[in-house]
């Protein structure tokens, strides 16, 4: 099938060592790469192998979902916010789209997080809707669209994370708020998605959902996640917590902060 030269859509997937597993992400993204190719869409994947093991770098690269115009990058970060920078320095796309290797995704996310960011009114990082557990873990949940729960306190952010480590946005947002290095062992920070979103969030960009989304997310007796909880590493600072009285009232002051916020940018 053939693409425009330059791809709209950029997407970024981190591997490690998730060996058959990310055969079968990569068939499964491969869906949504079709579904928005009927509807006129390019699609790039940006492949991160970030200090992956060879069974997965050989499955990767020797993947039949392939096309020339993706790309691989291989690195030695041995962190999932580097490693996402690397893929988005090497992306070509308008838009970005965050992935992980052992995730799956409904075959219209691409396309309906396209359709809202064109759709809304300043700066939006985009969400899968439903958030569907599988693994260790049986769960099925929603993410926060601020734009919709106008009424939820953004205070609670201190101590809870309402969305998850999938996002689609431009590619100006992510080049122009990198994800910082988690290195939990040596500084007890972690956590670099809930501190990337809050980021996010304090520069007033707003976190919103694509409707009719979802993200299957494997939950595993051992993974990054994991070894955050069990070593109760906290947060980073953000510029989100410079101010905590911003934050203690519903998203009707957060659009008051955000306009403030671009007309001193």
């Amino acid at each position: 099938m053939s693409e425009t030269i330059s791809p709209i859509i950029s997407a970024v997937i981190n591997f490690h060592g998730e060996g058959l597993i990310g055969h079968k992400t990569l068939m499964g993204l491969e869906r949504l790469r079709l579904f928005a190719n009927k509807r006129n869409i390019s699609v790039e994947f940006v492949l991160v192998l970030d200090g992956a093991d060879s069974e997965t770098t050989r499955i990767v690269r020797s993947s039949p979902v392939l096309r020339d115009s993706d790309k691989i990058v291989e690195v030695a970060n041995y962190d999932q916010g580097a490693s996402r920078n690397s893929g988005v320095a090497a992306a070509r796309g308008e838009y970005v789209c965050i992935f992980d290797g052992d995730d799956y995704y409904s075959e219209n996310w691409l396309i309906n997080a396209l359709n809202i960011v064109n759709s809304k009114q300043g700066s939006v990082v985009v969400h899968p809707a439903y958030v569907v557990c599988f693994g260790v873990v049986h769960s099925i949940g929603n993410t926060l669209d601020i734009d919709i729960n106008s009424d939820y306190p953004l205070s609670n952010l201190f101590s809870v994370h309402p969305w998850v480590s999938s996002s689609f946005a431009t590619r100006d947002i992510y080049l122009s708020h990198p994800y910082h290095r988690s290195d939990s062992n040596n500084t007890g920070f972690g956590f670099e998605d809930w501190h990337w979103n809050l980021e996010i969030l304090s520069q007033g960009i707003r976190h919103v959902s694509a409707p009719n989304t979802a993200l299957f997310y494997r939950r595993k007796k051992s993974s990054v996640l994991v070894h955050h909880h069990e070593e109760n590493v906290l947060v980073r600072p953000s510029r989100f917590f410079d101010a905590p009285e911003k934050w203690l009232a519903s998203e009707a002051h957060f659009s008051e902060y955000a306009c403030k916020t671009g007309e001193d940018k």
